[in-house]
């Protein structure tokens, strides 16, 4: 094993912060800098009386697309693939657009020092200092002012869904009762594997060629995990649509519950690991375990504040999903190709 140097601790914390930096990135979708747009664009959506243009679009689909090229696609399946992204970004755009629109609504705001303290928290969980943060910046091409108006647009959508949301959900003692009776109840099974999957399905005509061709894709993935690459942000890319908006989340499984073969696959596997390509009934399949939780013996009361969260949690995503839905039937909506 290799001795760790200083050097290798910094790279280390600001490797960190860069896949944070990349999640801000794609989780707060508005553009860090209007005015460096090129004066050459056009609208691509048009929500309630305000407008998404092509250079919000790209400025978030960009890094993606760069990264197909590293695989093994054909030009058709490369734009296939952009095509699926550039959809799904500008749905996340339009969904952001309608609750910036609300949080204006309802005069949600923040304070400077409510910036400086997230700012300052996140500075602690990663051990950087200032001018460590400031490097990583430089490194994504951003600029103090532009990180602060991201952490900005985070925290106001956090507010504005404890506000519409979470502030209305209640957990009562016979909700997490009824979990318990319907999770925990048997006790023989004492684990549960969190899986992620990258699914490729064979569309059922697809002659032997076709279908071999899929399925050295799907190696080409793996080669890709064992050199490292995020299993979630994999899953993203190639999944799937219904699998790719949650990184491949399946939910949680007791062994028994799942297909024998699949079962094989993963039942060894430890949190972190993934399986083999695997011929499914589904499609061509990669399994990962994220999680391995454990519930021999568990009585209710030890268990019930961890109902609560998973309840509280499901309720919110449910619930946020149900509102979002229903603000975007109320809205006016037009996507322009």
């Amino acid at each position: 094993m290799l001795e760790k140097s200083p050097k290798s601790g910094m790279l280390k914390k600001i490797n960190t912060l860069q896949l944070l930096l990349t999640f801000l990135c794609f989780a707060s979708f508005l553009p860090a800098n209007a005015e460096s747009r090129d004066i050459v664009d056009r609208v691509v959506a048009v929500v309630n009386d305000e407008v998404i243009l092509l250079s919000d679009l790209n400025e978030v689909l960009n890094p993606f697309i760069s990264r197909l090229g590293e695989y093994q696609y054909s030009q058709q399946q490369q734009e296939q693939l952009a095509y699926k992204l550039r959809e799904e970004v500008l749905n996340q755009l339009i969904n952001e657009k309608l609750t910036d629109q609300q949080i204006k609504k309802h005069g949600i705001e923040i304070s400077k020092r409510e910036v400086d303290n997230s700012i300052e928290q996140m500075k602690l969980a990663n051990r950087l200092t200032d001018e460590d943060l400031r490097s990583a910046l430089s490194e994504q091409g951003l600029s103090m002012e532009e990180f602060r108006e991201k952490i900005r647009g985070q925290i106001l959508r956090s507010k504005l869904v404890n506000q519409e949301i979470k502030s209305r959900i209640v957990i009562t003692r016979e909700d997490i009762k009824r979990y318990y009776d319907r999770e925990y109840g048997n006790q023989n099974e004492s684990k549960k594997y969190h899986l992620r999957s990258i699914l490729m399905q064979v569309p059922p005509r697809a002659n032997e060629r076709e279908k071999s061709a899929i399925e050295n894709k799907m190696q080409s993935i793996h080669e890709k995990l064992e050199q490292g690459e995020s299993f979630t942000d994999m899953a993203k890319i190639h999944s799937i649509p219904a699998l790719a908006s949650s990184g491949g989340y399946l939910g949680a499984f007791t062994l028994d519950t799942i297909a024998p073969r699949i079962r094989d696959a993963v039942a060894d596997l430890k949190p972190g690991e993934f399986s083999p390509v695997l011929d499914t009934e589904q499609g061509y399949q990669i399994f990962f375990v994220d999680k391995i939780e454990s519930y021999e013996g568990k009585p209710l009361e030890e268990v019930s504040a961890e109902i609560e969260e998973k309840l509280y949690n499901q309720i919110v995503d449910e619930r946020f999903n149900s509102w979002l839905e229903d603000l975007r039937n109320r809205s006016h909506i037009k996507i322009i190709r």
